[in-house]
């Protein structure tokens, strides 16, 4: 009667060996295939950075300083005026001369604010849906403001938050 106690042990034993060694090979597997998976995205993922780098230098572009023009809320121009949008923007920009653009940033703040401010109330909530019609609108705000600003070149538009309704 020992005997066919210690082989049901002994066999049970074996059995959740045999369980763990399947299990692990198979999140080994698992992992393995996540990883080379990941790995090919990441691939792709730099491989479109660098092709958006040569169709839109100033999109891909990180900026050295940015400067918040803090929040707008301004009117679409669809049908009825009933569509909006609410968006925190960031210019990003490059400095010509470090000390003087903090000051010239603060006295044109309410100019720029105006230029951006047109170029959104021109838009209809259907020119700001794809990725492509953000980055148009991004280069069209950089177009705008580049002009008045003397000690620095604006070269991204970061929008913090970006609600349309």
């Amino acid at each position: 009667m020992a005997d066919k106690k210690e082989k049901g042990n002994g066999h049970r034993l074996q059995i959740i060996i045999i369980i763990l060694l399947v299990l692990i090979l198979i999140f080994g597997l698992a992992f393995g295939g996540y990883m080379i998976f990941f790995r090919k995205d990441s691939n792709t993922a730099s491989a479109d950075t660098q092709n958006t780098k040569v169709l839109n230098p100033a999109a891909s572009e990180i900026s050295p300083f940015t400067y918040s023009l803090d929040e707008f809320l301004v009117n679409l121009s669809d049908e009825g005026g009933k569509k909006y949008i609410k968006v925190k923007i960031y210019i990003g920009y490059t400095a010509k001369d470090e000390k003087k653009i903090s000051a010239e940033l603060e006295e044109k703040k309410p100019i720029l604010r105006d230029a951006i401010n047109s170029v959104l109330r021109s838009k209809k909530s259907t020119d700001i849906t794809t990725e492509k019609s953000v980055s148009d609108l991004k280069k069209e705000i950089i177009n705008r403001v580049n002009p008045y600003l003397e000690y620095a070149t604006v070269n991204n538009i970061y929008f913090y938050d970006i609600i349309v309704q």
